[in-house]
């Protein structure tokens, strides 16, 4: 099992949200920040919740992505056209919604989406924005694994001028000063998404002493997106230890991910 936990700013002793995440395996043949044709070949992990968009909530199934910023979820009509595991989001259909014409656009290094803005509120968990966020709705994609269980997804990468993260907003709506938020991956179907701390009860006497803290910082990746950043990570493999050398913790990302030798 896994908890992973990134702290954004300030921490105060607010409630806790804990909304759940599922796990799902499929092979990925197409990895959006990946770049050499051998990692597509590995078996994908891929940690999905469920978001609630509007008024009346529109359920939707998205990726928790800490390696990037914007939200977006797909298009009823768009939804009409491709396989969607939901029925996509009406903005019409929300009396919170108010439609742009400003047009969303988002590259990764393998794949892309595209539509236009809106803003509405949104709901993780029991946790509800209070004031309408600007998220993407999309009306085409390409270059994403052709397996996959989420419609859409939620930017959680460190704040910016540029990009804002729906969880920066939604905490801030919520509990004001709070910025930590958790993951916990676990080898079972299961797992966790804490916004506002950890969830003690994945530790073995609710021991916090059992957690390793390391230090975090966002910085500017050559593709201008920000991103959480460890300033230095040991890994071994086959017996081999390599050099330590910074690393992005990318809950987007179903591999490991390095340069050649």
């Amino acid at each position: 099992m896994r908890i992973i936990v990134l702290v954004l700013l300030t921490v105060s002793a607010q409630s806790l949200l804990h909304s759940p995440l599922l796990r799902r395996f499929g092979p990925l043949d197409v990895g959006k920040r990946s770049s050499s044709s051998a990692i597509f070949n590995f078996q994908g992990v891929q940690f999905y919740g469920e978001i609630t968009v509007g008024t009346p909530g529109q359920k939707i199934p998205a990726l928790f992505d800490t390696g990037s910023y914007d939200t977006w979820m797909p298009a009823t009509s768009y939804c009409s056209t491709i396989s969607c595991h939901s029925g996509g989001y009406q903005s019409g259909d929300s009396s919170t919604s108010a439609v742009t014409t400003d047009p969303f656009e988002v590259l990764y290094l393998s794949s892309s989406v595209s539509g236009n803005y809106v803003k509405d509120t949104i709901s993780i968990g029991s946790l509800h924005s209070v004031q309408p966020i600007a998220m993407g709705v999309v009306q085409g994609k390409s270059g994403f694994p052709s397996q996959h269980a989420f419609d859409g997804l939620v930017g959680m990468g460190p704040n910016s001028s540029v990009l804002h993260s729906l969880l920066d907003l939604a905490v801030s709506d919520a509990t004001g000063e709070r910025r930590m938020f958790s993951m916990y991956l676990s080898d079972d179907t299961s797992g966790s998404l804490t916004l506002g701390g950890y969830d003690e009860t994945h530790l073995a006497g609710d021991n916090s002493s059992q957690l390793v803290w390391l230090e975090s910082y966002s910085t500017n990746s050559a593709w201008a997106l920000p991103y959480w950043i460890l300033p230095s990570a040991a890994i071994e493999f086959g017996g081999e230890k390599l050099s330590s050398a910074a690393v992005v913790v990318d809950s987007g990302s179903s591999f490991i991910i390095g340069p050649q030798s």
